[in-house]
């Protein structure tokens, strides 16, 4: 079956099955602990199901006792769709907590990760953190591409762009330039390349995820 994509009006059935990198189930990867009035979060793997749940509920049950929240993510990317249900967790996190996302050193945020990482209000990472920006493709439900044209494709990136960096703090002029460079294949840098870069990506380089 054909998917076809146009930038208006099919966002919905886009994010149904738009994924960033190959789709896998995986169990909950969430760790917590709570050190001071700060709750430590760290998700390591993919964005898949059950995190934007397994986050809400650990939020949930120490709301009342900590004041700050730490992120720390490790992870190749995944669904979109449950990441914008993480990016909703965390938007309403922000409403009662300070909310720090981290990258830890020789860690990743690849994909769906990185929009994940920008909702936090604090934004640390390590100098040897690794990020990763691609154009985003959709697959079926045995994994196969499904855009049967460049143009499918496209227009799903163009969409992607525009929800989830186009609308974050990320600097635009620097985001101008990584649109561009997606185009031609996948986008590498360093926690230490985007804070030289003043991308608004990472707003501080440090090895310890340490929350004042």
């Amino acid at each position: 079956m054909r998917l076809f994509i146009t930038l208006a009006g099919a966002l919905s059935a886009i994010l149904a099955v738009l994924l960033l990198l190959p789709f896998s189930q995986s169990s909950d990867q969430l760790d917590a602990r709570v050190e001071g009035d700060v709750l430590v979060l760290v998700w390591t793997g993919p964005i898949d199901p059950p995190m934007a749940n397994a986050l809400s509920t650990t939020v949930r049950k120490h709301r009342s006792s900590t004041s700050k929240v730490l992120l720390n993510l490790d992870s190749p990317g995944g669904s979109v769709l449950e990441g914008e249900d993480v990016i909703n967790v965390l938007e309403r996190v922000k409403r009662s907590h300070q909310l720090f996302t981290h990258v830890g050193t020789d860690s990743e945020c690849l994909s769906m990760c990185v929009p994940i990482y920008l909702s936090g209000t604090h934004r640390s990472a390590a100098s040897t953190s690794v990020f990763m920006f691609h154009e985003a493709y959709a697959v079926d439900p045995a994994g196969n591409p499904i855009f049967e044209f460049s143009g499918d494709k496209r227009a799903a990136s163009s969409i992607f762009f525009h929800r989830f960096f186009r609308r974050s703090e990320m600097d635009q002029q620097w985001a101008d330039k990584l649109e561009i460079e997606m185009i031609a294949g996948e986008v590498w840098k360093t926690g230490r390349e985007l804070q030289r870069e003043r991308s608004n990506i990472v707003l501080q380089v440090r090895n310890d995820a340490l929350v004042n």
